[in-house]
């Protein structure tokens, strides 16, 4: 496979979501203030860089980028320079990153101005708020690492609709704690994540892999098992932000399976489980703590609700630009069988053909989102806060010019043939 070809396949997969997408040679600039030194600062620009390398053909950065690296980096990369472009270029060997001293004078898709400055969309973070405006300054705790990785996604979104000729409208801050609510309140102070115990990942795809890039730039604290027998394709490199181009066997290799590389880069405790869920007895058999059903392939998340498990979480894109949070909790929210119906019609972003290929097609902010806000449920469950509250789906809607966000609270049909009591979490409870 050539240049060209790898391009193609690459930006196939963001036409099949997108038909009005069209590349653009223009750069996105993307400008980090002195004053960002910071693990926040950090994981801002390389969580941008990630997802903005997946669907540009050119990005510059401005800023002092040769210096150590104050977040943790999935990759393995010590430097910022590493962390960000050279991050970008193994996402996508055929991007252009250049990095300057000074910002450049040439047309731009779009700029965006991290912790300062005042070019284009000014980006910043505190706590579990993603900022924007004048007062985006970036905090210095570890702890404002979680707004960092929100306004990553945002800045994402930015740019990708300046492409599409759109100029999103910002608000001046949005809250994780909240699942991405315009204006909400912070959080508590959670330094990377709580203890999760044993944890069920069935799917690594779109939000799967996004997920697992967030929890490896966190810091993974819990035992979990990555499901899933597909190997990466290059299609996915769009939307799967754990994944490179090497992972899909570009330029001369073979594809990876999935779980594996999603599992080396979580650290010693993710174990890989390359195959479809029910295939392995001793995963079946086995009791997990929580169980995030990321998959819909061979009636994965109706199999997942029968097991009947203290927390059960999912998270999904949508065709229409949306993110969405879906929680489920025995004897307080709704089954997965009654909110997804197994017999319901597949989504366009399910079936669209991508090169000859399945494809979960979206775009690598959507699937950014909806891990982060899954990520954000494992942190409101490690503190005892998931159940509070009666919303049980919360969606970001990213398809007009400003972010708009829902929650509904979900209840089972009355016929429903998986409805669990109260008991239920009375005896295998919340951890």
């Amino acid at each position: 496979m050539n240049e060209h070809e790898f391009r193609e396949a690459l930006e196939s997969a963001t036409l099949a979501y997108q038909p009005g997408f069209r590349a653009d040679e223009r750069p996105v600039v993307v400008s980090l203030d002195p004053g960002c030194e910071s693990p926040a600062g950090d994981a801002l620009l390389c969580g941008l860089v990630n997802q903005l390398a997946r669907t540009h053909r050119r990005v510059v950065l401005v800023g002092d980028l040769e210096r150590r690296l104050l977040c943790r980096d999935p990759f393995g990369k010590e430097s910022l320079a590493e962390a960000s472009a050279g991050n970008a270029l193994e996402i996508n060997p055929v991007i252009s990153v250049d990095v300057l001293e000074r910002l450049p004078q040439t047309e731009a898709v779009a700029r965006i101005s991290i912790g300062g400055g005042r070019d284009g969309l000014l980006l910043g973070c505190r706590g579990w708020r993603a900022l924007t405006g004048p007062e985006a300054c970036v905090g210095e705790m570890v702890g404002d690492i979680w707004g960092a990785m929100l306004a990553a996604t945002y800045g994402a979104w930015f740019a990708f609709s300046s492409l599409l000729g759109k100029e999103p409208q910002f608000g001046e801050s949005y809250s994780l704690w909240h699942y991405g609510r315009p204006g909400g309140p912070d959080g508590p102070q959670i330094d990377g994540l709580p203890d999760l115990g044993r944890i069920l990942q069935v799917g690594a795809g779109g939000v799967g892999a996004s997920l697992d890039y967030w929890l490896a730039m966190l810091g993974l604290n819990g035992d979990l098992t990555i499901v899933d027998a597909d190997r990466v394709e290059i299609p996915n490199l769009n939307r799967q932000l754990i994944f490179t181009a090497r992972d899909a066997g570009y330029p001369d290799g073979e594809m990876k399976e999935k779980a594996e590389r999603a599992a080396a880069r979580l650290g010693p405790r993710a174990v890989p489980e390359p195959h479809w869920y029910g295939e392995s007895d001793a995963i079946v058999n086995t009791d997990y703590d929580i169980v995030l059903a990321l998959a819909n392939e061979r009636g994965a998340r109706e199999a997942l609700q029968d097991r009947r498990s203290p927390v059960l979480l999912h998270a999904t894109t949508s065709p229409n630009h949306q993110a969405q949070f879906h929680r489920h909790l025995p004897g307080k929210d709704d089954c997965i069988r009654c909110r997804v119906p197994g017999t319901a019609a597949k989504t366009a972003c399910a079936t669209a053909p991508v090169t000859e290929a399945r494809s979960d097609a979206a775009l690598p902010y959507l699937s950014g989102l909806a891990g982060l806000m899954l990520a954000a449920a494992l942190a409101r469950h490690g503190v005892g806060m998931l159940a509070d509250g009666d919303a049980n789906l919360a969606a970001i809607d990213l398809g007009g010019t400003r972010v708009a966000y829902q929650t509904m609270s979900l209840q089972c049909q009355v016929n429903c043939r998986t409805r669990v009591d109260r008991a239920l979490v009375a005896t295998r409870g919340e951890r």
